[in-house]
């Protein structure tokens, strides 16, 4: 049975419904709405225990042993404090996805038995990002992202900023750049506009003029920030096994990561 899930977002002292069902309900629809709500709230944060641009908060229905493969309900947008809400309807087994442009995504295992409240504070790891980068490039629609010679090298000015202008006959460029961190592409910081793709990657946006996109990469915006990802959990029972099943699945990964980077000399943890 498909859950009624509404999905709200923390706004002052009120919550702003996203996603409602029609007026005109099933009696099983109207049985399920009876049982009790479980609130999931949360404060997201990343590099410098800062608010992280664009964060993105998505729920999956877990109904196996992999929770990347259960299938996304729907995906929250945290306001600019990091702050998110969610009521789900239906117990059962959710996996919660957290992700935010230049960090890495931690997903959180919860098991919700009805009427649970828990608070969730969410501290994202930031990718491995390079101390210097003066040979990064551009990759975008006009190389369908391919990380080869086909990319645009950027160029430092006088002011030490790194810049290319790339023809485009569109109102914007939606691009990401090479060699920024040391795992695959990397969204702009604090300049252009970001969006979050339907595969879960950030991209940066800069607006054309006169058929020409200008990137300009800010490199003082690229602080680098080794603190580890944290989650912290309050609130209900639900709570306490929320962490401990959070627990085990870290421990697993790890140790699934471990066994699968052990010939290559080092243990991965975390995923981009």
């Amino acid at each position: 049975m498909r859950p009624i899930i509404r999905l709200v977002v923390w706004c002052g002292t009120y919550f702003a419904a996203l996603l409602c069902k029609p007026a005109k309900l099933s009696a099983q629809e109207l049985r399920t709405r009876q049982e009790p709500l479980s609130l999931i709230t949360g404060i997201v944060v990343g590099a410098a225990n800062k608010p992280v641009g664009a964060t993105h908060v998505r729920l999956r229905q877990v109904r196996s042993l992999d929770p990347d493969g259960a299938p996304e309900l729907a995906t929250v947008t945290a306001d600019s404090r990091g702050a998110f809400a969610m009521a789900i309807t239906q117990p059962g087994s959710y996996a919660i996805e957290v992700s935010g442009a230049l960090h890495q995504t931690r997903t959180i295992l919860l098991s919700l038995q009805g009427g649970d409240s828990i608070h969730i504070d969410v501290r994202l790891r930031q990718v491995a990002l390079r101390p210097t980068f003066d040979s990064a490039a551009v990759v975008s629609d006009f190389n369908n992202f391919k990380t080869d010679s086909t990319s645009r090298a950027l160029r430092a000015d006088a002011d030490g900023r790194l810049i290319v202008d790339i023809p485009t006959t569109k109102d914007s460029l939606v691009y990401a750049l090479l060699r920024v961190s040391s795992r695959g592409l990397t969204p702009n910081a604090g300049r252009d506009g970001l969006l979050r793709t339907s595969e879960g990657a950030y991209r940066s946006v800069a607006l054309a003029r006169n058929g020409i996109a200008r990137v300009v990469v800010d490199r003082s915006l690229f602080s680098v920030d080794t603190t580890a990802e944290s989650v912290r959990y309050s609130g209900s029972e639900g709570a306490e096994l929320a962490r401990i099943s959070d627990s085990i699945s870290v421990y697993q990964r790890d140790e699934s990561l471990g066994d699968r980077n052990f010939n290559r000399g080092g243990l991965t943890t975390g995923r981009v």
